[in-house]
């Protein structure tokens, strides 16, 4: 049985798609879409230790995706993106790659410690190849400078599968209230 249901297709990379598409969408099993949604949760905790092996941004510039580690190469799709404090970051070359390392790295190092309460949490289920989950979060941020910053936070993650498994197409961290 297929259902035909509207959805909204992003524009990511050099990918152009119309605002609003009629797509005819498989339906999917209620254990099939356990097993996605405990795919995608088990994913989105995973957090490399970037302390433990700190990034070379120089030589991503100069290498591109060859100088990630194999756990960052396998979580992110090639042309992944970030928008995040008001900038968005792309990785399609190595010039993107080294510019979203140096904006991390700058944000860790001016970080004591973090800490994200999850408030709310919703996966969604768009085929057997495509997911999106948002996160409603409070962040906690303790300054190397002394200070505390406490907001809120919404993360959005676009999941895809390809050959390699699933992997996050893009990200959108955002801070309603202006915050």
């Amino acid at each position: 049985m297929r259902i035909s249901i509207p959805i909204l297709v992003l524009a990511l990379g050099s990918v152009r798609a119309p605002l609003c598409a009629q797509v005819t969408v498989p339906t999917l099993s209620p254990a099939e879409r356990a097993a996605i949604t405990d795919t995608i949760e088990r994913l989105s905790r995973l957090r490399p230790d970037s302390s433990a092996r700190p990034a070379d941004c120089d030589e991503l510039a100069r290498r591109g995706r060859d100088a990630l580690p194999a756990d960052l190469k396998s979580r992110s799709a090639p042309d992944f993106s970030i928008v995040s404090e008001g900038r968005i970051f792309g990785s399609s070359s190595n010039e993107e790659l080294a510019e979203m390392c140096r904006w991390n790295r700058t944000v860790r190092e001016a970080r004591q410690s973090a800490q994200d309460e999850i408030v709310e949490k919703h996966i969604h289920i768009l085929s057997r190849d495509a997911a999106f989950e948002v996160l409603s979060i409070r962040e906690t941020i303790h300054w190397k400078d002394g200070g505390t910053t406490v907001r809120p936070m919404v993360i959005t993650r676009i999941w895809s599968r390809g050959p390699a498994g699933w992997m996050r197409a893009h990200v959108h961290e955002s801070w309603p209230g202006g915050t």
